[in-house]
C-alpha cells in the first residue's frame, strides 16, 4: 500500500482509513479494529508500518466516490 486513500496518519495522533475497511471489516481479520490495523501494516510500506505501531482503534474513514464517476 504506497498511497493515502488506504490508510493515513492525521496529526500524528488519527488513523483514518479507506471505508472498504470499515464495510467488509471482517474480511480483514476477526472482524476487529486491531485486525484491520494487522492488515494494514503487512502490506505498508516501510514508513506506515513503522508509523501504525501503537495504534488499537480506526480514528474514522473517507471514501473517494470521485472515482466511481463516470468519464467525461
Amino acid at each position: 500500500m504506497s498511497g493515502p486513500r488506504g490508510a493515513r496518519i492525521e496529526d500524528g495522533r488519527r488513523l483514518v482509513v479507506s471505508s472498504i475497511y470499515v464495510w467488509f471489516q471482517d474480511d480483514f481479520g476477526n472482524g476487529t479494529d486491531a485486525a484491520v490495523i494487522a492488515h494494514l501494516a503487512r502490506h505498508a510500506l516501510p514508513e506506515l508500518k513503522k508509523a501504525l505501531v501503537g495504534f488499537e482503534r480506526l480514528s474514522g474513514h473517507d471514501y473517494d466516490w470521485a472515482i466511481n464517476a463516470p468519464s467525461r
